[in-house]
Order: structure tokens, then C-alpha cells, then sequence
């Protein structure tokens, strides 16, 4: 059974999900729209982003770079959607008849490997924390801006693991206007926003997110990556995942480039 076939019911829920909302800002003034839950709220003199049941998972957006009033909200908690930390594959000759050969995928290529993962699983994930000879990387795909990249997991000279917020972002002068989502690193529990490459709260607010050398990775079809890269590794489906523990916590004073 192909993959398309596998995942439809995860495809259809995506979809109605990922219709346009309005805004949840009912708590922020100038805001016409009303949220859907109380999303944003001021405590001891800061202001949080809602982001679980637990009040301890919530973002401090203090000063942060994004308007209120731009935010879509899907009801999604921030460990949701499973980013994952120790991504298996399988070998491409075990799975080539389980997706279409127009398939768009990206691929990362290190040392004598190389790895594909298929749009239509990425879905899932949205995020793949992982290492490309020996330097952290996340690849990420977006749905709904149709934005794929790979990004270095590396800054302030200290390793992040990044995920998925929950929560999507639009600006009328930012590609157009499309949505895209807004990720989150566990080390400082900063936001950051792809389509302008920028840490946009937190400690990290104004750091650059930084593509991973783009000679060593790109796009195709599925079609095409079984011809190019016939010993390529694929991204597996179904893989078991918990949220990651005991990951180092950085606040200001251990980031050098900290502002």
C-alpha cells in the first residue's frame, strides 16, 4: 500500500486544520479578531504565549518581535507534532513502491549517505532534528508556505533542539503574505520565525537561523531519487516518540551572543 494511502486520514485532519483562522487575539489591544481560547495573558509583569494544558510550557513573548494580531492558533499544544530527536530510516530500495514518483522530497547528503525525506511524511514531523557529518541540523518542511530547508542547529557556540510552536504566522510583506509555522528550541524556549531566518522572542530574539551549507543538500522527486541516490536512506514512518529530557536549559548569561 503506498504511503498516500497509509496517511490519509493524518492528510485529511491536516487539511481542515490548516484552513485560514481568525486571529486569536482577544487580549490584545487593537485587535478586531477574538481568539479561540485565552492565548495570550499578562503574569508578574511578562506576557506568555499559551502553549499546553501546563502553564510551565508556555512562551514568554515579552517583547517579542511578531504582532498579536498576525498569529494563528490550530489548538495544537507545542509537543503536538512530533519533531523528532533520533529519526530512523530505511534503506530506498525497501520502500520504493510506497510513493508516487511525483512526490516532491528533500534530501541532506554527508559523507558516503544520503538521506530523503518525502514532503508527505515530513507532514508528520515538520521538523527532524539530526547530524550531517558530525554538525546538528534540522531539516524542516512547512505545508503551508511550501517551505523546505535545512537549517545548522548551532548557535551562541551551544546545540539546539528545535520543534514545532503549535501556533502559524502571516505578514502581508513577508512572501507574500503566506502563513508559515513558528518553531521553538528546548534550550531557551525562544520562537522563531523561518520566512524571515530569526529568532523573534527569548533569549535568541534577533539571532539569525542559518541555512546548512547548500551544496549539500536539495530538492527532487521520488522518481528521480531512486534513479540519483540508489543507496539513499528514507525517512521511516511510524516512528515512536517521546519529548526529549534532561536537554541543558540557557538563559542570557551562558550565551555570549545573547542581547
Amino acid at each position: 500500500m503506498r504511503i498516500s494511502m497509509t496517511i490519509a486520514g493524518f492528510a485529511c485532519l491536516f487539511l481542515i486544520a490548516c484552513q485560514k483562522q481568525k486571529v486569536n487575539t482577544n487580549q490584545s489591544a487593537g485587535c478586531s479578531t477574538e481568539l479561540t481560547r485565552e492565548n495570550i495573558y499578562d503574569k508578574e509583569n511578562k506576557r506568555y504565549l499559551w502553549a499546553g494544558e501546563d502553564s510551565s510550557t508556555h512562551f514568554n513573548i515579552t517583547d517579542w518581535a511578531l504582532n498579536e494580531c498576525q498569529l494563528y492558533d490550530y489548538g495544537y499544544q507545542r509537543e503536538t507534532i512530533s519533531a523528532l530527536i533520533e529519526p530512523e530510516y530505511k534503506p530506498i530500495n525497501e520502500v520504493a513502491n510506497d510513493y508516487q514518483d511525483n512526490e516532491k522530497i528533500i534530501y541532506v547528503q554527508g559523507n558516503g549517505f544520503v538521506k530523503v525525506y518525502p514532503y508527505i511524511l515530513m507532514r508528520f514531523h515538520e521538523v527532524i532534528n539530526e547530524y550531517v557529518d558530525g554538525e546538528p541540523v534540522m531539516i524542516a518542511y512547512c505545508y503551508l508556505a511550501d517551505l523546505a530547508a535545512v537549517y545548522t542547529r548551532v548557535y551562541c557556540d551551544k546545540e539546539f533542539t528545535f520543534a514545532v510552536s503549535g501556533y502559524t504566522y502571516a505578514d502581508e510583506n513577508v512572501w507574500n503574505g503566506l502563513q508559515a509555522f513558528v518553531l521553538w528550541d528546548r534550550e531557551t524556549e525562544s520562537l522563531w520565525w523561518p520566512l524571515i531566518d530569526a529568532g523573534v522572542s527569548g533569549a535568541m530574539k534577533g539571532e539569525l537561523l542559518k541555512k546548512h551549507n547548500e551544496d549539500r543538500w536539495g530538492y527532487s522527486t521520488w522518481g528521480e531519487a531512486k534513479t540519483i541516490f540508489p543507496e539513499a536512506l528514507v525517512l521511516q514512518i511510524n516512528q515512536n516518540w517521546q519529548p526529549p529530557i534532561n536537554l541543558p536549559h540557557y538563559t542570557c548569561e551562558d550565551l555570549p551572543c545573547c542581547n
